[in-house]
């Protein structure tokens, strides 16, 4: 983990010095094919209901740590891609969140979270829609684990804003598909609340609005 966080550093700081064209745009696909290529891994992984027998769960756990360090990268890189690419690289997270895949939903998020946080609001527009329809259907989702649904609806209300912020008409069109996910989780955690208490409230729901 150590070697990975130094190579993420040294990742970042070369992407920041690669901003001339001709540069910028060799690092922005050689980006995209790593997370292109990495693609059918995350489908697989996610497909897995259970790993049996010691050589399964360590050849899961490699292949899983895999496409998480990619992620990363995406999640480091997005903000020195060109425009092009950064719109690809997001539309193959969205792929990725709709997959529902294993134990990879998590670091799909932080990467999308750094698209809508570091990334110009003109750029966030042209790919605004995918990214609520795929975090609306994700907070929607059941059985699905609760912390990851918290961090999604947070997502969503940062796509809603920044979608306002750059075009209002989009914002008008997906207003009532991001309300009725986010409403939906608000009322399913207000009933976790009578249940089990007040831990259970989903805070971004809260501050919709």
């Amino acid at each position: 983990p150590k070697v990975r966080k130094c190579a993420m550093l040294y990742l970042e700081n070369a992407l920041q010095s690669f901003q001339s064209g001709n540069s910028k745009r060799k690092a922005s696909k050689l980006i995209l094919s790593l997370l292109e290529s990495n693609v059918s891994l995350a489908d697989k992984l996610g497909a897995l209901t259970n790993v049996g027998g010691s050589e399964s769960e360590k050849q899961f756990e490699a292949e899983h740590s895999d496409v998480v360090h990619v992620l990363n990268i995406a999640r480091v890189a997005v903000p020195y891609l060109s425009d092009k690419i950064r719109i690809k690289v997001v539309r193959v997270l969205v792929k990725l969140l709709h997959a529902r895949s294993f134990g990879l939903t998590r670091f799909i998020l932080n990467s999308i979270e750094a698209f809508l946080d570091k990334v110009e609001v003109e750029t966030i527009t042209q790919v605004a829609e995918d990214i609520i329809d795929a975090l609306s259907s994700y907070v929607s989702s059941k059985n699905v684990p609760k912390e990851t649904v918290i961090s999604a609806a947070n997502l969503l209300k940062i796509a809603l804003d920044k979608i306002h912020a750059g075009d209002v008409s989009k914002w008008n069109k997906n207003l009532p598909l991001g309300f009725n996910a986010i409403a939906g989780e608000l009322v399913s955690s207000f009933e976790m609340y009578m249940v089990n208490g007040p831990m259970t409230l989903c805070g971004p729901c809260l501050q919709f609005g």
